[in-house]
């Protein structure tokens, strides 16, 4: 019998229980430029703050309202964008 675990992820403050949504923000090409979904509603304020002080100059994060951590093809789609000017 396997024991299920849970997995938690802590970078600079920012508690995640996965580590689905870090791999973009800490790609190591350094790509500046991204479209970044979130599995909840609720990560799209902290995932897009993140995205801007990690350097990203644009980038949209997006939660399809059926669910969905990408752009939904059958409902709507809740989108924060992140445009840092210098």
């Amino acid at each position: 019998m396997v024991a299920a675990h849970s997995h938690a992820i802590v970078i600079d403050g920012v508690f995640l229980p996965d580590g689905s949504i870090i791999g973009p923000l800490i790609n190591p090409a350094f790509a500046t430029r991204h479209l970044l979904g979130v599995y909840k509603p609720e990560l799209l304020e902290t995932v897009s703050s993140v995205a801007k002080e990690v350097g990203f100059t644009n980038a949209m994060c997006v939660h399809g309202i059926d669910g969905l951590d990408e752009i939904s093809l059958l409902g709507k789609t809740r989108i924060r964008e992140v445009k840092r000017s210098d």
